[in-house]
């Protein structure tokens, strides 16, 4: 993974670098250095770290020590003073911000309409600053690199390919959340509210019931959005709390079967009533097996078929579609989250009923 000191280029180093560099090559320690030159060990730290300016007496004392000229040591000096002065430059600044687009995916932002097109890099550099609410490109390191450590380390996401894809969506996600008007989490009520989403997915389409799954999610306390993945962004669905008072979950669309996508909901459910708030909980194909993962998967299975049902589910036939039918109406849910969880149970193949399956048309 790429990480901000990797990213951002030396500008500048300080005249105690090279001081550092003589010092080894000629053996020198820095007690005997700085009684050789009349400097505590305090100032003498100082001087390496380049927050004591090196004067003309100083550089004497430096080319008496060292070899190397006090114009030498003067030069150097004025040099890190200007390099610095550029490294803390709006103009430098500006110009880091356009390298660091090369590790966003503002192209794919600019198609799905997140930013506005424009011509020059500086612009786009800002307009993606400001899509993601920093000032500068290194504010996104700092506020980012934690960000994107939670997103990978349950994932094999890889920083070049995925991850800041994967964080554009995150943060749309984000912004799409803060639009709507969430009442308090309420875990208690989510979970019985739970009864009534389940019974919307006998809703066929979308339009129709992506509003309603909306509303019973805001009474909640939770922001239900849907964002199409941007390319590098492999998730199907995310969750994670947005504050104390403010969870999300996310969706892409991914998965266009009513059996995936409420399979996805349900489980990023999961994750909300049984996972701790400071988790982020990203669903890839390159998920690693982990616990919270099974629990969320087993919460899941648990509220498309009960477990009390578990058994009659085994007892369908694979070939009578219609006792298919009659079951999933008998439990109050789609046909095709029955096949779904048949074909996980390896009931029946992955091949067989899938006509039974809602296929969803994502506006």
């Amino acid at each position: 993974m790429m990480t901000k000191d990797q990213f951002r280029p030396n500008w500048s180093s300080p005249p105690g670098a090279t001081i550092s560099s003589l010092l080894k090559k000629k053996s020198i320690t820095l007690e005997s250095f700085g009684r050789k030159i009349g400097l505590s060990d305090t100032k003498i730290k100082s001087l390496l770290c380049g927050d004591t300016q090196i004067d003309k007496s100083l550089a004497l004392k430096l080319e008496e020590s060292l070899g190397a000229s006090s114009d030498f040591w003067l030069r150097r000096e004025q040099q890190y003073r200007e390099d610095l002065k550029w490294e803390n430059s709006e103009e430098s600044k500006n110009l880091e911000d356009i390298f660091w687009l090369n590790d966003i995916p503002y192209k794919e932002m600019i198609s799905h309409g997140w930013i506005e097109k424009v011509q020059e890099k500086k612009d786009i550099a800002r307009q993606c600053l400001d899509f993601f609410e920093v000032k500068h490109s290194k504010d996104w390191y700092n506020i980012y690199s934690q960000y994107l450590a939670k997103v990978m380390f349950k994932t094999s996401l890889t920083f070049e390919s995925q991850a800041t894809a994967t964080l554009a969506w995150l943060k749309k996600g984000e912004k799409e959340a803060n639009n709507r008007n969430l009442q308090e989490w309420n875990p208690e009520k989510f979970k019985i509210t739970l009864t009534d989403i389940r019974k919307l997915t006998r809703v066929k389409s979308p339009s129709d019931f992506i509003p309603e799954l909306q509303k019973l999610c805001d009474s909640c306390g939770v922001a239900f959005v849907i964002i199409k993945a941007p390319k590098g962004c492999s998730a199907s669905g995310a969750t994670k709390f947005i504050d104390d008072n403010r969870a999300l979950i996310l969706q892409s669309i991914r998965y266009r079967s009513d059996d995936h996508f409420w399979f996805t909901f349900f489980h990023e459910a999961g994750h909300l009533l049984l996972h701790k708030k400071t988790d982020i909980f990203l669903e890839t194909q390159n998920l690693q097996k982990e616990k919270e993962e099974e629990e969320a998967n087993l919460f899941a299975e648990e509220i498309i078929i009960p477990p009390q049902m578990k058994k009659d589910l085994y007892q369908l036939q694979a070939n009578n579609h219609r006792k298919i039918m009659r079951f999933a109406k008998k439990i109050g849910v789609s046909p095709g989250l029955v096949v779904g969880q048949m074909q996980h149970l390896k009931i029946i193949e992955n091949d067989r009923m899938n006509f039974l399956k809602t296929r969803y048309s994502w506006l």
